[in-house]
């Protein structure tokens, strides 16, 4: 009988095992047996089980022999596929992985497998070896399956185990010892001495009311951990204690006398609240009747109440007992004296303090400093209309932000400014050609940075003229500005502002820069070519100083024909359509009363066809009025507002920039693919 459990035996003979079960037979493990039985007998792939006949089953033809025994009698496999051999039968392997929880697993020139069908039992981790003894009564598919009797795991060493509680006390702390091994077993001491099997077993924690060193080791079978070790200290709080012994201590204290060795004031509010520092450790006195400097160095004790909350320590006065009578304050008073953190994540090391962060990202939508994913959070950042840029802060870390399990820094803005270390040049903005006056405005991209400005052609420093507002100029002048702002100096910005004299006659160059409609004007041409012409509508063209000209002359009663060549003068009425885009436009004109030709020369051409100009389709836009020949275009219907587009590949070599034609009258042409087309009066 090498196993009983209950009325259900294993019978073991020349290595064949019988499940006698749920039997009214009284068998004892351990026992030999000899004789006859009559049983129901049953056959499942290998294993044999019994059960009772009923009124005919009894050992009366049985003879027991032997004591019974209380350790299992398994067989030993030394491998995972040798089970296979012993259905039915208690086996016992050693030393085996174990996977997913619920099986065990080897290799033996194919995978073999070992499940446990009770393996909830025995909390099993997937990877770790095990010893075990199991019961093979049944399969899982073709594989070997049992009942787990005994799964012990196979330690060859053990952790030294962990020792917590509240290091620092004042009434009475609990102890807990713990172990990475749930079945080690942890002795511990009290007294000093290193502990043994021989001392005390740890079963629950415990109260310590004094002060006392615990030590402890973890044991299994033959191994045994390193000693761990901590020491627990009772606090006397009728002793004055340090902003350091506080910190140790990390308790609410309704009443404490409080000593201040070395610490100074180095933030006040305004408001009888202070930051009070001593090696390196803060003190928040919220509230407080005490008069304190910023600045100054404070000596000696007095009484507070005494909160700790994530890390925080503040501190208010006890009713009738906080004063300063015990205290001595020296030294003059000064500006803030934060400490100053090389990075975001150093602010966690400063709880309650005040710290100085430089050139750090502030996050609009987290209301965060951010740096390397690590925030630090900001409770006021609106007070100081924070955007999203770099900034030189000083915070005062009075709280903290729980973010799921994590908590972070919440801090008090004190001071926040721009961290700039470099200016673009200020937009110097207004009409660069005028007849009259023109009102001139000046913007830098950073608000915080002072404008300042000459008039004379000059070169501009912080000496020049400090802008404040827009202001009008009503002759020809050169602005030129420079944004400042601390140490930093932009590049100067440049702009040419020029007085239009209309009474003078103007060239269509003079018109283009000038941007404006005007009711009337004196058009000068020199050799200007008529290169369109449709109706009572032409394009004139204009080549000055090397760049071509357009002016688009509508419902016109000018003599003007395809090809010919006109000079002269002429009143018109001028409408300019702006390309902001691009910072130019189309300039077209209407007949005005004096609109005559007896100052004009008009030569006929030799030829009375149009005359575009070639383009690629990249540069249409520079030329906005004009008629244009474009030739490497493609058509593109999008969606019923047809264009015609081209790219041109960016200089990175990365992707390609779309530049897009819109075609007005498309409906009187057959477009697809390809085209080269003739391009009229481009307008924006």
């Amino acid at each position: 009988m090498v196993y009983a459990e209950g009325n259900n035996y294993i019978v073991r003979e020349n290595n064949q095992a019988l499940d006698i079960l749920n039997t009214s037979l009284n068998l004892k493990q351990g026992q030999y047996v000899t004789g006859t039985v009559v049983l129901n007998v049953n056959y499942n792939s290998g294993i044999l089980t019994t059960s009772d006949v009923a009124g005919v089953t009894d050992d009366t033809k049985l003879t027991l022999s032997g004591v019974e025994v209380s350790e299992l009698l398994p067989i030993d496999c030394a491998t995972i596929g040798e089970v296979a051999n012993y259905p039915g039968d208690l086996v016992e392997i050693k030393n085996q992985p174990c996977a997913y929880g619920n099986c065990f697993y080897g290799y033996s020139s194919t995978w073999n497998y070992l499940y446990i069908s009770n393996f909830s039992s025995f909390g099993m981790t997937n990877g770790k070896n095990y010893d075990a003894i199991v019961w093979f009564n049944s399969f899982n598919g073709t594989q070997p399956q049992g009942k787990a009797i005994l799964v012990e795991p196979v330690i060859t060493s053990l952790a030294a185990p962990t020792i917590s509680g509240e290091e620092t006390f004042t009434s009475t702390t609990t102890v807990t010892i713990t172990s990475t091994e749930k079945v080690a077993k942890i002795y511990y001491t009290l007294n000093g001495e290193e502990p043994t099997q021989t001392s005390t077993l740890y079963e629950k924690p415990f109260t310590l009311d004094k002060t006392a060193t615990v030590k402890a080791v973890a044991i299994y079978k033959e191994v045994k951990s390193t000693t761990a070790q901590k020491t627990f200290t009772k606090m006397d709080l009728s002793a004055p204690k340090t902003i350091a012994e506080l910190f140790e201590l990390q308790q609410d204290l309704n009443e404490v006398n409080v000593k201040l060795e070395d610490a100074q004031v180095v933030y006040a509010d305004g408001n009888n609240n202070y930051i009070v520092r001593e090696n390196n450790k803060a003190l928040d006195i919220l509230n407080t009747s005490l008069s304190l400097k910023q600045g100054q160095k404070v000596t000696g004790t007095v009484t507070l109440s005494v909160k700790f909350n994530n890390g925080i320590m503040t501190a208010s006065d006890v009713a009738g007992k906080t004063d300063a009578a015990n205290l001595t304050l020296s030294g003059e008073e000064t500006a803030p004296l934060p400490i100053e953190c090389a990075t975001v994540g150093d602010v966690k090391n400063y709880p309650g303090d005040l710290i100085s962060l430089k050139n750090k990202k502030y996050n609009i939508y987290s209301l965060a400093l951010v740096e390397n994913y690590i925030y630090v959070y900001l409770s006021n950042a609106s007070e100081f209309q924070m955007e999203g840029k770099n900034y030189d802060v000083t915070i005062w870390y009075n709280d903290v932000k729980k973010y799921y399990s994590s908590s972070y820094p919440l801090v008090k803005v004190v001071e926040a400014e721009l961290a700039i270390t470099s200016l673009p040049a200020p937009t110097i903005e207004g009409e660069a050609a005028f007849t009259s006056s023109t009102t001139v405005t000046i913007k830098s991209s950073e608000s915080v940075a002072s404008i300042y400005y000459t008039l004379d052609g000059t070169e501009p420093t912080t000496k020049s003229i400090l802008y404040k507002n827009p202001f009008v100029l009503n002759k020809t002048t050169t602005v030129k500005a420079i944004a400042v702002y601390k140490t930093v100096t932009s590049p100067v910005a440049s702009m040419d502002f020029q007085l239009i004299d209309l009474s003078a006659p103007q060239t269509i160059r003079d018109l283009a820069v000038m941007e404006k409609n005007l009711e009337s004007v004196t058009v000068r041409f020199e050799n200007a070519q008529v290169v369109y012409g449709e109706g009572k509508n032409y394009i004139l063209r204009e080549k000055i100083e090397g760049t071509d000209y357009a002016l688009d002359v509508l419902n016109t009663d000018l003599p003007l024909q395809v090809g010919a060549t006109v000079s002269g003068t002429v009143k018109l009425q001028v409408a300019f359509k702006a390309n902001p885009a691009e910072n130019n436009g189309v300039l077209s004109t209407a007949d005005v009363t004096e609109t005559l030709n007896h100052n004009l020369t008009i030569t006929p051409g030799a030829s009375v066809m149009s005359i575009p100009l070639n383009v690629s389709i990249v540069d249409v836009r520079k030329y906005p009025g004009d008629l244009l020949k474009v030739t490497d275009g493609w058509w593109y219907d999008n969606y019923g507002r047809p264009q015609i587009y081209g790219t041109v590949p960016n200089p990175s070599g990365w992707g390609s920039t779309e530049y897009d034609v819109y075609i007005s009258n498309h409906s009187d042409y057959s477009l697809y693919a390809r085209h080269e087309l003739i391009l009229m009066g481009a307008s924006p």
